[in-house]
């Protein structure tokens, strides 16, 4: 717990009362070398363009499904990952993402390899709650605590609740969350707001999309947690805003209890999408803690700047996250109603045994006794 007392001592340090963020997600590297070539050139165009002061890569930055079986294989795409960022001498901080598990390194693994890169912000969470990627960067200006940038580990699959699906992010890491900002802004005698960045997004931005006339592109069902409860938007405080990656064909973005919600712009060559409907690129975000604003934008690879005003996609309601079947909701609901009713039927049971037994030996006791 020590680490919470002294986080600036992680702090990255800005120049100006603002700083910017530039959002890559779904890379996908390992999938062919056009396509990590091309990746690399995206990212460091990008950059070139938005000059940020840190970057935030929100998951899936390697395609773990493509691994070839032998050790080094992450390491070797993880050095072109990070090199863009390198060249432009940028900070960086990852939220892992499903993918990038499946290779030969696990999320801790991937942890400790990025905190061998001087630039990166990533660290080592929490040993005692859910997932091994959970870690604040704190944000100073001229010294002081000003904002907060949380990454959280959204996990991979069928382990939110033991549900089928896609994982999420638990209860404990939320209570982490509310944890560390309470002993924070005790110490520093203000709220201090943050930015929250993860790769699979909670089921809010199903109905984010239905219900809060969100703005920008949704060409496929949100794949969201597995769990499909609806705690997570309801429970931030002092979080002025969420970013998530995940699904290639989305990049919208809305409100919701006055928390704002985001996609990243898919930014990678490699997987599908999110052509035809739209170029690849990043999100960017411009973030002002003293009156805490954050604006928000795309980038795409030609220089083209977007700044979402409509609705474009599917406009079909969506009230299961995909991979999570409703078979999949059905088999649990059913084995739950079994277990209940062989646990009447075992209660009914023996109270029939106790009563049975009672009154036999009653029987005995009234019949036989001298």
């Amino acid at each position: 717990m020590l680490w919470l007392i002294i986080p600036l001592a992680y702090a990255l340090e800005i120049k100006s009362k603002s700083f910017k963020i530039v959002q890559f997600t779904d890379l996908h590297y390992g999938e062919g070398d056009t396509q990590n070539k091309q990746n690399m050139k995206l990212q460091s165009t990008i950059l070139g363009f938005e000059k940020p002061d840190m970057v935030v890569i929100t998951g899936d930055m390697v395609s773990g499904y493509s691994w070839n079986g032998e050790l080094g294989w992450y390491k070797e795409y993880h050095k072109m990952v990070i090199q863009p960022m390198k060249d432009h001498n940028i900070p960086w901080a990852i939220a892992l993402g499903n993918h990038d598990i499946e290779a030969d390194l696990n999320g801790e693994q991937i942890i400790e390899l990025e905190k061998q890169e001087p630039l990166s912000l990533a660290k080592q969470g929490p040993s005692y709650i859910s997932h091994y990627g959970n870690y604040v960067v704190p944000i100073t200006y001229k010294g002081k605590l000003e904002f907060l940038i949380w990454i959280l580990d959204s996990g991979d699959k069928h382990h939110c609740g033991m549900l089928f699906g896609y994982d999420c992010v638990h209860e404990d890491q939320l209570e982490w969350v509310k944890n560390t900002q309470k002993v924070i802004n005790d110490i520093h005698q203000k709220e201090i707001p943050g930015l929250m960045f993860m790769h699979i997004p909670p089921p809010e931005y199903m109905k984010l999309w239905d219900n809060y006339n969100a703005r920008g592109n949704k060409y496929e069902p949100v794949s969201c947690w597995g769990n499909h409860t609806e705690y997570f938007i309801e429970a931030l405080s002092g979080i002025l805003g969420i970013s998530v990656g995940h699904d290639h064909y989305n990049d919208y973005e809305g409100i919701i209890n006055g928390v704002k919600m985001f996609y990243g712009r898919k930014s990678g060559y490699a997987g599908n999408g999110p052509e035809p409907f739209y170029p690849k690129g990043a999100r960017v975000f411009e973030v002002i803690p003293e009156s805490k604003t954050v604006n928000s934008w795309i980038r795409e690879e030609s220089g083209n700047v977007v700044v979402h005003s409509g609705r474009a996609g599917n406009f079909e309601k969506q009230s299961v996250c995909v991979e999570s079947s409703r078979l999949g909701l059905n088999l649990i609901i059913g084995a739950k109603f079994l277990l209940g009713i062989l646990g009447l039927a075992m209660t009914i049971t023996g109270c029939y045994c106790y009563v049975k037994r009672h009154f036999r030996i009653k029987y005995k006791d009234e019949h036989f006794s001298v």
